[in-house]
């Protein structure tokens, strides 16, 4: 999960820069998750605090269906079955053209036009004057040369420094701009701690990836564009992603058929974070039977 900015503290972490970073969690069942959660995020007022359910799923259709046929058949499954535990239908909304019947006021461009360098000019100045230049600094000072830094690395030191102070604030002004869209247009504002909706977004595409597969060279991706997974942190949104199920496909080493999980993501409304917790655990916990109707 990654949670709420500022839902807990990052002293004492490596800085990537302020305005993005936070302490996700991993565990391996939605129980253990919310206990983890509580832990990271809770206080001794939440610790026996219940939630309602939330009343509207968000399906962004730019995004659905999936491609793959396989994937797509266990996602839909998996959304029945999140539609028959709460008791409504799916809504089904595109952003893009959401974005372009409530244009904000003063910008001309589409969604992904305005959003393409909104994360790149407001995170990675700060990864250059936060991290990269105080460290070669305090090494070439005490070691009288320069560190020796892999690929990736040598890149954003040739990039970070570029980003300008100005870009930096335009960049922020329009993840605020983003921001203020997205809970007057696609998702209400949590209230005390409780989203009224939840998002539901794919993660797998249902092919392999595999580790032995290497790149013509090293990574050199600033943070431009927009896409998926963009959506829940520019609206500063806690984002549970999980397997709702697995696909198969042949593998290249055994010949046989292997499976791959099928991993969803859903995201609530600013500050929702334990009660996003609560709701996928009890989701899992759940004996609504996933061929169940409701009217």
């Amino acid at each position: 999960m990654r949670p709420t900015l500022g839902a807990t503290s990052t002293n004492g972490v490596v800085p990537y820069s302020s305005k993005w970073d936070t302490i996700g969690g991993f565990a391996r069942s939605a129980a253990e998750y919310q206990v983890l959660a509580q832990a990271l995020y809770g206080s001794a007022e939440t610790a026996n605090k219940t939630y309602e359910k939330p009343v509207t799923l968000i399906c962004p259709s730019d995004y659905w269906p999936v491609q793959d046929e396989a994937s797509q058949e266990v996602f839909e499954t998996f959304i029945v079955r999140v539609e028959n535990f709460l008791g409504i239908k799916r809504t089904n909304i595109h952003l893009a053209d959401t974005w372009e019947k409530h244009r904000p006021d003063g910008v001309d461009e589409s969604l992904s036009e305005y959003m393409h360098s909104a994360f790149a000019w407001s995170a990675n100045r700060d990864q250059w004057l936060g991290l990269l230049k105080p460290f070669i600094d305090e090494y070439t000072e005490k070691m009288g040369k320069p560190p020796v830094l892999n690929p990736q690395i040598r890149f954003k030191v040739e990039y970070t420094p570029t980003v300008t102070k100005e870009q930096q604030v335009e960049g922020g002004r329009r993840l605020k701009v983003y921001h203020d869209w997205f809970y007057q247009h696609i998702m209400p504002p949590a209230e005390d701690g409780h989203s009224s909706s939840v998002m539901v977004l794919p993660w797998t595409t249902g092919k392999p990836d595999y580790r032995d597969t290497y790149k013509a060279g090293p990574q050199q991706f600033t943070g431009e564009g927009f896409f998926f997974y963009n959506i829940g942190p520019y609206g500063n949104c806690p984002e549970i992603i999980f397997p709702a199920g697995s696909t198969p496909y042949i593998s290249k080493y055994t010949g046989r058929e292997e499976q791959l999980p099928a991993a969803l993501g859903l995201i609530g409304a600013r500050g929702s974070d334990l009660m996003l917790a609560d709701f996928v655990s009890k989701l899992f916990e759940s004996t609504v039977p996933d061929w169940a109707e409701f009217e």
